[in-house]
């Protein structure tokens, strides 16, 4: 592989070696210029320590061992952990010295209880515990451990002033103390993920979540300020802080406890911050954390961008992290490569059903594109995504369920790359799927992705004279953005 560089995941492997060495020593390969970054904690237990000894906020939520010690009345005490769409790094680092300290403070071992954030994903296998709890702990505490149901599993404990209904787990409502052990990370229309986005959409009910989910939409496309990385003025945002607002009040009002540890974890895998306290406050206060670990910059848009959907290539639905990450970075009508098994295949079914709307409308605009040329050709294009986005958000509103939002970002996505620029290198999707899909596979099911990805980008080499700029990201948690001096 002396003539190709890149190295980039692909599930447990690697696809390396695709990007001829040419592109590099021409100077078309777009550095990504990571953020300095924070030093790795290097002391988990310290760490721990600090953080539910001393609270960030203590005007609004004092410190948990303050609690633990002067509160607590012996009752259940649950901790909220992520799903298996997520890494889980934080959580089983962190896992057993928690649990170490809440026995040291008083709390008996079958009054602890895990329950596991799914909002409206798929419950968690059981071979996918370990991955979210650690070996030990999901093996000393399986029968304690409750995946999240957001029908059965719920209550409504009242209304927003708009009639939002708050339905939360019955068992966290339960709860005489509930702390959420998150991981912070940008999200495509939330912002970023961690702190309150474990409590909606995490142990939320399916009303609440649907509420919540629809003030995403704008006239066409995603509303002003719904993006990955803004929480300001983010509607979606808004909505979710005023509904965890009100659990934790209502929890305040019959003597329970709501005690957030916000954790960021970088690139490498390791544990750069830790701390405690009220959660919408330190999830702000992460904001800055975040940045200085996954906000990165580029010198300038690239006409093709490659990137690693890592953990979220489990299935096309969370890989639609990395098409969004990547359309940060790529030109208006440049091209996104997105590396994801799909393992899980679609990962949705309001997904896949929701595809159907706007394949017909892609295909007619397919065949009108056969006898177009030039500015006809783009105009014809950009019209059918039009129609295509249109459409499927029309049905989204109309009937909005937990998933549905996808297709409209992908469609965005399709909009901004242009007709026939988004790519995937995937084994998990038949070739029946592609149909349903406004993106082209590369290469066969099963061959060597390397070589798959290698091939196509010499072709597109041949085909456009050795011109275009690339851009490889290794991480599609990263909010990147194009430098300005």
């Amino acid at each position: 592989m002396g003539d190709y560089i890149g190295r980039l995941a692909y599930g447990e492997g690697f696809v390396e070696g695709f990007l001829p060495r040419t592109i590099e020593e021409q100077g078309r390969l777009i550095p990504v210029i990571l953020p300095k970054g924070l030093p790795e904690i290097r002391d988990i237990e310290k760490a721990l320590d600090e953080a539910i000894s001393k609270s960030q906020t203590p005007a609004k939520v004092p410190d948990l061992k303050t609690i633990l010690k002067k509160h607590y009345k012996g009752g259940l005490v649950s901790i909220i952990v992520d799903d298996h769409a997520r890494p889980n790094v934080h959580t089983k680092l962190l896992l057993p010295p928690l649990l170490k300290q809440l026995l040291a403070l008083g709390v008996r071992q079958d009054k602890i209880k895990f329950l596991i954030a799914h909002g409206t994903h798929r419950p968690a296998k059981e071979n996918e515990l370990p991955k979210i709890l650690g070996e030990t702990v999901s093996r000393e505490y399986k029968s304690q451990i409750e995946s999240h149901d957001c029908v059965k599993g719920v209550e409504v404990i009242g209304k927003l002033e708009e009639g939002i209904p708050v339905e939360v787990n019955r068992t966290a409502f339960a709860s005489e103390i509930l702390i959420g052990l998150s991981d912070l990370d940008y999200h495509y229309f939330a912002g970023m993920g961690g702190g309150p986005k474990q409590i909606v959409p995490g142990i939320a009910g399916k009303n609440t979540i649907t509420a919540e989910h629809l003030k995403m939409f704008g006239k066409l496309g995603f509303a002003e300020h719904v993006d990955m990385g803004i929480i300001d003025h983010n509607p979606v945002y808004e909505c979710k802080k005023r509904l965890v607002d009100f659990v934790q009040k209502e929890m305040r009002a019959k003597g329970s406890w709501l005690y957030a540890i916000a954790t960021v974890v970088n690139a490498h895998d390791k544990l750069v911050h830790v701390a405690g306290g009220e959660i919408l406050d330190i999830h702000k206060k992460g904001e800055s954390v975040l940045g200085s670990v996954n906000a990165a910059k580029v010198s300038k848009a690239a006409d093709v961008v490659i990137i690693a959907a890592r953990h979220e290539g489990i299935d096309l639905y969370q890989a639609g992290k990395a098409h969004n990450a990547a359309r940060k970075a790529v030109k208006t009508g440049g091209r996104i490569v997105v590396l994801a098994p799909c393992t899980d295949g679609w990962g949705s079914d309001e997904f896949k059903g929701l595809m159907a709307v706007a394949t017909p409308i892609l295909k007619e605009t397919e065949e009108k594109l056969k006898s177009l040329r030039g500015e006809a050709w783009a105009k014809e294009a950009a019209k059918g995504i039009d129609r295509a986005l249109a459409a499927v958000q029309e049905v989204v509103m109309r009937d909005f369920k937990i998933g549905k939002q996808k297709p409209v970002d992908m469609l965005v996505t399709l909009r901004q790359c242009g007709w026939g620029h988004i790519y995937m290198v995937q084994d998990g999707l038949k070739k029946e799927d592609e149909a349903s899909l406004p993106m082209s596979f590369l290469g066969k099911q099963g061959e060597d992705p390397s070589k798959r990805l290698r091939d196509w980008i010499v072709r597109l080499e041949e085909e456009t004279g050795g011109k275009l700029d690339y851009c490889v990201i290794e991480d599609p948690a990263l909010l990147v953005s194009v430098k300005r001096e």
